[in-house]
C-alpha cells in the first residue's frame, strides 16, 4: 500500500491529474471526454439548467 504525505501535493500536481482525468475518453460516454460532454451539455439550447432564460 502506497502511503502518501497530502502536504507534499501542490496545487499544480491536482490540476494536472484533474486534467488528465477530464480529458480521458470514456467508454460510457461514447468515447467522449467528461470535459466535451460537460460543455456540450452548457452550450446546449436544450440543457435542463433551472435558470437559463
Amino acid at each position: 500500500m502506497l502511503n502518501v504525505d497530502f502536504d507534499d501535493i501542490t496545487d499544480q500536481d491536482i490540476a494536472f491529474v484533474t486534467h488528465r482525468l477530464n480529458h480521458r475518453p470514456r467508454k460510457c460516454l461514447g468515447f467522449k471526454t467528461p470535459h466535451e460532454v460537460f460543455m456540450n451539455q452548457l452550450h446546449s439550447r436544450h440543457s435542463g439548467v433551472a435558470l437559463q432564460t
